[in-house]
């Protein structure tokens, strides 16, 4: 199986027993901007789209050093964490092809200035402030590059802004799957990509026997925890089209380590989706797909993110 512009993402977890979604962004702009092409374009805004298989990318000559994209907050916030995508993640290839920023400069609303140091790998990166600072305005500067081996524009796909608001969303220590697809040449479709808050990254189940009808995952808290809802982003996520193409859950049990189960009847929607759930005290939950809607194209079930409430 091949999913054009499917990403590599990676679990990061945060130190409390619940976490929150990336604080919500105003608007972005940018120094400058590469211009579109027959491939896309690449705003600024596309840093904070909630995709990776976009990218802003800037347009100064060369490797675009001293170029700068600002991520304008809603609202003030309490900023504590913030993830890089650094790169052009439309592909691993894409990745590798392109220039992307092994160190930034990030300023704040005070003149708060830190230097973060990227590894030149195509994982997200969380960098810790050292203390949280309110901001209506993250800055971020390129100040290093690593140069791409065939072009030498400088892109980063996404950047989620956290700040120390409580969350609502349960913390997982673990989790495994009944199966997984290999990696290919867009990605990988690991369990973690439930969990990172980009649209576009997902888990597919790698049964060839099967279209995905009793597949599970089983995902372990890192505190037992009264759940209160599940969340579902279904399918495929990049775009309508792929969502199409591919297996999507279409009835869900969920059983929960008290031995207790609730059924979920899930929309054909590849928009998030929030499902009240009977209250329940529990510190692990397997998810089991009943059934499935068959896709167009691909014969594997994805999830593009999967997580629980309290």
């Amino acid at each position: 199986m091949k999913l054009t512009k499917s990403l590599l993402c990676s679990l990061f977890l945060l130190s409390s027993s619940a976490f929150a979604a990336p604080t919500t962004v105003a608007s972005v702009s940018a120094s400058s901007e590469y211009p579109a092409d027959a491939s896309g374009s690449y705003e600024a805004k596309k840093i904070a789209d909630g995709k990776v298989s976009t990218a802003w990318v800037e347009g100064e000559d060369r490797n675009g050093l001293g170029a700068n994209v600002t991520i304008e907050l809603s609202k003030e916030s309490e900023v504590a964490k913030i993830v890089f995508f650094a790169g052009m993640w439309y592909s691993k290839q894409y990745w590798d092809y392109s220039s992307r920023p092994t160190e930034v400069e990030v300023e704040l609303d005070d003149g708060t200035k830190e230097l973060v140091q990227i590894p030149n790998e195509m994982k997200p990166y969380t960098h810790m402030l050292k203390k949280p600072v309110k901001t209506r305005k993250v800055k971020i500067t390129l100040r290093n590059v690593k140069s791409g081996s065939t072009f030498s524009d400088t892109g980063i796909s996404e950047v989620l802004i956290y700040d120390t608001a409580p969350g609502d969303i349960v913390e997982v220590a673990s989790a495994t799957a009944s199966s997984t697809a290999p990696d290919d040449a867009d990605g990988n479709y690991d369990v973690a990509n439930l969990y990172d808050n980009v649209q576009d990254t997902m888990w597919c189940e790698g049964n060839k026997a099967s279209d995905g009808s009793g597949e599970s995952l089983e995902l372990t808290f890192k505190t037992k925890t009264t759940v209160k809802s599940f969340h579902l982003r279904n399918g495929i996520g990049t775009s309508l089209k792929y969502f199409m193409k591919g297996n999507r859950a279409q009835n869900i049990t969920l059983t929960f380590d008290d031995g207790s189960s609730q059924k979920v009847a899930v929309a054909n929607t590849m928009l998030h989706k929030e499902y009240p759930l009977t209250p329940v005290a529990a510190k692990s939950v397997k998810i089991t797909f009943d059934d499935v809607a068959k896709g167009k194209e691909f014969d594997d079930l994805c999830i593009s993110e999967a997580y629980f409430g309290n």
